[in-house]
């Protein structure tokens, strides 16, 4: 039996996979037709399905199943795109790729081609155009038409898919959306306004994608670009009366398609694209940004309308390319520096430059592998972004820079000390360490309680110093690093002061274990009354008895009160009426070990057994 034939896991497993959730709606997006076409290479398979946006599904079957899904589920189990892909496979419909089909690529077709006599291709093209009507249809076109211009023919145009996306997503009909529907619903209102949005964008999509799989990248972009121009300036919908919508229509839109082009990157960046491609296609993005910049132009140079006439641009749609939303696609098409300059020679050319995202800039400077445009770019923009920030700081830092490094890094860690401190701290060494390197420092020490920074830091403060800065680490919610710092400076009085100010605090034993061996009395007093309290309270639960058995073993490191601990926990565990799950608490905590009291330290201690809740005098006294 050929491997194509078999299906080496079963509904069940899915099921088993996958939350109850999930799986019902995996079985729905399947029964609804949204999973796409699958291929299987092997035990590797791979496909679409359409959910709230187009999502990627793989499964890869080794040992075990490996779903994975360009969603962005995070939960348990697998994801409901995965299930319904799954329920595809099961039903064995997809198509086995043919590993013995030989792959064409543009080089070897041309060689083939010039290497055939005009009578074969003759041959070859009657036959074909025999065979489909579609094809004859273009011949007649293409034989009619003088520019003798095939792609002006048959080719996608942008503006016909740009007027079928605007009027499909207005048309979209919102008024039967009912909140009380949702009350007690997994689904909430943006679910199905996804799904519909979603509904109307996703074959337009799949269209694109389908040129790319032919090879036939411009007209992939035309189709991606009449979908992304349609998809602007929609009229908003009037449903805040009815829910507490997050985003505007328009927003919601942006959402979903940014998830599409997304894909697309994926698909685009398996495609086989020269630099001549890739130029054809910066020209025809650039060209579409110049033409609705210009439009933009126009309408700020045309004087002010009364409100009582007509706005002639009114019933235009306003449309705006946001370049910053095609990084992805560029980093795809910019894969040389042929490419990189001529990007930069058509974006100027349009003066389109200043519309490109600091990111694409910085790659394309790199690609170019010039410095000094990187350099200014990071330096212009390092206020505004802080993995920027972090980058110039780098390049600064091993090109051995330092006075630019400080120069940067002074202004950023203020801006940006939680993304900033914690690398500072580490790169800088020793020799180099100044004002803001321990700027940097104390922040560590503040935000991640860091008491090895501290220790490093506390070498830069005054004694009067080290007293401030200590007090203001004081967090009355999280008082532990402050007695670590205490602990550190050895002012065990203070944190013996703190903790009697603090007896109910819930980690008390935090509080006192630095000072245990120090002022045992003090300790065993305030953990022996703390406990006193907790079990003649009306809580009985086990969290309960847990937290008492963290201090309660801190008992056992104070030898020299190990007769009052012991009658203590003979009370405790002999508690009238029983608790069972205080018992078990002790026994896990190392207080009672094969139902004897154990509390002396080292590794056999002794131990006093338990009988019917008596002393067996029998046995060697552990607190003798």
């Amino acid at each position: 039996m050929k491997i194509e034939s078999i299906i080496p896991f079963e509904e069940k497993d899915i099921e088993e996979m996958a939350s109850s959730e999930s799986y019902t709606l995996g079985e729905e997006l399947y029964d609804f037709g949204r999973v796409g076409p699958v291929s299987r290479s092997g035990n590797n398979f791979s496909g679409y399905v359409n959910g709230r946006s187009r999502y990627k599904v793989k499964l890869n079957i080794k040992d075990s199943l490996e779903f994975s899904c360009s969603c962005p589920y995070d939960y348990d189990g697998i994801c409901e795109h995965s299930v319904a892909f799954a329920f595809k496979i099961l039903d064995r419909d997809y198509q086995v790729a043919d590993k013995n089909e030989p792959v064409v690529t543009a080089d070897n077709f041309d060689e083939v081609f010039a290497g055939t006599n005009n009578e074969k291709k003759l041959d070859f093209l009657t036959q074909l155009l025999r065979r489909d009507s579609n094809l004859r249809n273009l011949f007649i076109k293409f034989i009619g038409d003088e520019s003798g211009d095939l792609d002006k023919i048959t080719g996608e145009s942008i503006e016909k898919i740009k007027e079928e996306v605007f009027n499909a997503l207005s048309a979209l009909d919102f008024s039967n959306f009912d909140g009380d529907d949702y009350y007690w619903d997994d689904d909430t209102p943006e679910d199905e306004v996804d799904d519909l949005i979603g509904s109307v964008l996703n074959p337009f999509f799949e269209k694109s994608v389908e040129y790319l799989k032919k090879e036939n990248v411009i007209d992939s972009f035309r189709v991606l670009l009449g979908i992304y121009e349609g998809s602007q300036a929609l009229p908003e919908w009037d449903l805040y009366d009815e829910f507490e919508f997050a985003e505007s229509f328009n927003l919601q839109t942006s959402f979903i398609l940014k998830d599409l082009f997304n894909v697309y990157v994926e698909d685009l960046s398996k495609t086989s694209l020269s630099d001549e491609l890739a130029g054809n296609i910066f020209d025809l993005i650039f060209e579409r940004a110049s033409m609705y910049e210009d439009l933009i132009d126009e309408d700020e140079d045309e004087p002010d309308i009364d409100d009582d006439l007509d706005d002639p641009f009114e019933d235009d749609q306003y449309v705006s390319y946001s370049l910053i939303e095609f990084d992805g696609i560029f980093k795809v098409l910019i894969k040389n520096k042929n490419t990189a300059a001529e990007f930069m020679k058509k974006a100027e050319e349009k003066f389109l430059e200043g519309n490109l995202s600091v990111d694409t800039i910085l790659y394309i400077a790199t690609i170019l592998e010039d410095e000094d445009l990187w350099i200014q770019t990071a330096e212009d923009n390092v206020t505004y972004d802080d993995e920027i920030a972090r980058a110039l700081l780098e390049k600064y830092r091993k090109d051995n820079r330092m006075e630019d490094f400080f120069r940067i890094a002074g202004f950023t860690l203020l801006r940006w000390p939680y993304e900033l401190a914690s690398y500072i701290t580490e790169v800088i060494d020793e020799k180099d360490r100044n004002e803001i390197y321990f700027q940097a420092l104390n922040f560590v020490i503040r935000n991640e309680g860091s008491l090895e920074h501290y220790k490093i830091y506390r070498e830069h403060l005054s004694p009067e110093e080290r007293i401030s800065f200590i007090e203001s680490c004081l967090d009355a919610d999280y008082p532990e690093f402050y007695i670590q710092l205490l602990n550190i400076e050895e002012r065990y009085e203070d944190i013996l002061s703190y903790a009697k100010g603090h007896p109910n605090y819930y980690g008390l034993e935090n509080l006192l274990e630095p000072v245990l061996k120090i002022y045992p009395d003090e300790c065993h007093s305030m953990i022996i009354k703390k406990n006193e309290e907790l079990i003649n309270s009306d809580d009985r639960s086990r969290p309960l008895y847990n937290m008492m058995m963290k201090s309660l073993k801190l008992l056992k490191e104070i030898p020299v009160k190990r007769a009052e601990s012991k009658k203590f926990l003979e009370k405790l565990y002999n508690h009238k009426p029983n608790l069972p799950a205080l018992r078990d608490e002790m026994r896990k905590a190392g207080l009672v070990i094969n139902g004897k009291i154990a509390i002396e330290t080292g590794k056999t201690p002794k131990i006093m057994r338990i009988d019917n809740g008596r002393p067996d005098d029998r046995q060697d006294d552990l607190f003798s």
